[in-house]
């Protein structure tokens, strides 16, 4: 595709922006726009932080890059250029293959192109339909034991070939094993595949459970299902709920909550804050690792506002020389108003614990017996 043409790459997009978010900064800018070609990811909401954008003519595309060059888009600024081909050459790196008896091995990974994607990023606007839907629905399933394959086509074809008679309607990315599966022998890398149902889901998990993979091993194949009932995934938190609180983390101790809210307004200047909480202390084992590790949740005006400050303010650097951990606060268990009272305490943006009613206090007296 030449370069002197209609069509302009919009760059150092955040990774959560939609196309509307896209559409907006081109129509708030008062710039006519044909289209807009943006890849989303169906299970993550993510984009691989750029898009295409096609003008009526040249000279309206010449003039949007003059003018709208380092605008921003939920606090990014753009960047933006005539290069929009898009590379036809991919480095095809082998599989790498973790045995049982932990030896590591590399086999070619599959040469096979895009059309091997159940589910085509660039062409389709029906992401949004696969964040939740199919989990909820109990037709995603989960596929474990797979090596690290690095090419997102090769995964794609090892799928379809896997579930062939199936009505496969995705493929994710490949996903990296917890830390805590090192110390296993074998591989550990896993994806999620969505189905078309419930009842074809349970037919493919009984089928395929245990089949023999092209590695020496067996696939796992079962029901993809949260951890917790109430567990909110990252997608959701980014685009399907309104929070406007954020998780600011990497604090020092502060004697009083003036102090600490002098710091958080400075750091979140231009944003409009609502109320800013009490400094939390971290847990022992975040002690531990030294360092300023005190933390504090602020509402926002909106959930726009959060998602733009965590964008621009995310690992910047402290005045101490780390670096602030700010994230989206993970919501309140749907329960959390009722009964048994819980509390938001420290971690990766805060997660809930139940604290339980205490009982009247036990006098043992003297003895070992109680007196109440």
């Amino acid at each position: 595709m030449a370069e002197t043409n209609a069509r302009l790459y919009v760059g150092n997009l955040p990774y959560v922006a939609q196309k509307s978010d896209i559409e907006n900064f081109f129509s708030q800018n008062n710039v006519a726009i044909k289209k807009i070609d943006i890849s989303t990811d169906p299970f993550t909401g993510r984009n691989p932080s750029y898009c295409f954008v096609d003008f009526h003519s040249e000279e309206e595309a010449a003039q949007a890059m003059e003018n709208l060059q380092g605008q921003e888009i939920r606090g990014r600024p753009v960047r933006i250029n005539p290069k929009t081909e898009r590379s036809s050459f991919k480095e095809r790196l082998p599989t790498k293959v973790w045995d049982r008896n932990w030896t590591r091995r590399e086999v070619p990974s599959r040469d096979v192109d895009e059309t091997a994607h159940a589910f085509d990023r660039w062409n389709r606007d029906d992401a949004q339909t696969h964040w939740s839907a199919p989990e909820n629905e109990k037709r995603r399933i989960w596929v474990g034991g797979l090596p690290r394959i690095p090419n997102q086509d090769s995964l794609n074809a090892e799928m379809r070939e896997l579930f062939q008679g199936y009505n496969v309607q995705a493929v994710s990315k490949l996903i990296s094993p917890h830390a805590s599966k090192e110390s296993i022998p074998g591989s550990h890398h896993f994806c999620f595949v969505d189905m078309s149902n419930a009842l074809e889901t349970q037919e493919a998990i009984e089928a395929l459970n245990g089949k023999e993979n092209p590695y020496g091993a067996k696939y796992i194949v079962r029901l993809s299902q949260r951890r917790a009932p109430n567990q909110t995934t990252k997608v959701e938190r980014e685009q399907l709920t309104d929070v406007s609180r954020i998780f600011v983390g990497q604090l020092p101790h502060y004697e009083d909550q003036a102090s600490l809210d002098n710091d958080i307004r400075q750091l979140l200047a231009g944003f409009e804050i609502r109320s800013i909480t009490k400094l939390f202390t971290p847990s022992a084992a975040k002690m531990e690792e030294g360092g300023d590790q005190h933390f504090c949740f602020v509402d926002l005006s909106s959930p726009q506002d959060a998602q733009n400050a965590i964008d621009r303010l995310d690992n910047q650097p402290t005045p101490s020389g780390g670096a602030y951990k700010i994230r989206m606060a993970r919501p309140p268990p749907p329960n959390a108003g009722s009964g048994a009272r819980r509390e938001q305490v420290g971690g990766n943006g805060g997660r809930f614990e139940q604290k339980k009613p205490q009982g009247p206090p036990r006098d043992f007296g003297g003895s070992w017996r109680r007196a109440d």
